[in-house]
């Protein structure tokens, strides 16, 4: 199976949370622009998180989606204030590929199999935040500040089972900032999941970050195209090959493992 570098873009409304000038762009805030070149850079698909702190007018994220999904032809999955079933079938319908579920299905775990059964499997994902407090793996709510109690690997079986196509998870410290998931505990995940596993807080140095791929099993990475530099995904997937892993090319054909 080839392995998958995935880029995250957070936005309110229309505009991205951050200036992403380490690109040479004319609207550095543009999203579509942002997701045009990632493009040409060689990501395998695209995560559009709507980072709004007050619930936004439904249309603006629609209306984004929908520009976006006319114009960049990779995989696309929009995640961030979900309310319902509606939502998702609006997201879908104006042109994104899979729904990604936080927070709700947590505190209402059967909405999952709920969107699994009317939207299939393929377009439903999870997003788990995780924090180790002395030593102990925990769920996080609340963009990383809320702690649940649940175990990771509990919730994220139990969502494998009611219906989830993909498992994203993110590491966050005391102040909810975004770490590099550990490889030992990306591991036990995969090791216990029958659906992929995408990690969120991939390390700036390639060995580093293609060590969660191959010591830790995941199925991607989601790079964070705020912090990371247009020729990252061109490296990584050079170590990954190095590695011995299977990675799509730019061109769109399933690039070899590196021989010798």
């Amino acid at each position: 199976m080839s392995r998958r570098f995935l880029s995250l873009v957070q936005v309110q409304g229309d505009r991205a949370v951050q200036s992403l000038q380490l690109r040479d762009l004319p609207d550095p805030w543009d999203p579509l622009a942002l997701l045009q070149s990632l493009e040409l850079e060689g990501v395998d698909g695209f995560v559009l998180q709507d980072a709004s702190t007050d619930l936004p007018p439904p249309e603006v994220l629609l209306n984004l989606v929908d520009r976006v999904s006319r114009q960049v032809f990779l995989p696309l999955a929009v995640g961030g204030h979900l309310r319902d079933l509606l939502d998702a079938q609006s997201l879908l319908a104006a042109g994104c590929d899979r729904i990604i579920w936080g927070d709700a299905v947590v505190r209402d775990p059967p909405l999952l199999a709920r969107a699994a059964n009317q939207l299939g499997r393929s377009r439903v994902a999870v997003a788990l935040d995780v924090r180790q407090d002395q030593g102990i793996w925990q769920v996080m709510t609340r963009n990383g500040r809320v702690a649940t109690g649940l175990d990771p690997l509990e919730l994220a079986r139990r969502c494998a089972t009611l219906g989830a196509g993909e498992l994203i998870v993110r590491a966050v410290n005391d102040q909810a900032e975004t770490v590099p998931c550990p490889v030992n505990l990306i591991r036990v995940l995969a090791g216990h999941l029958p659906i992929p596993l995408v990690i969120c807080g991939v390390p700036l140095a390639p060995s580093q970050a293609v060590d969660l791929l191959t010591a830790g099993q995941a199925d991607a990475l989601l790079l964070d195209a705020a912090s990371h530099c247009a020729q990252d995904v061109a490296i990584f997937k050079q170590v990954a090959r190095a590695r011995g892993l299977s990675v799509r090319d730019p061109s769109g054909v399933q690039g070899s493992p590196a021989v010798g």
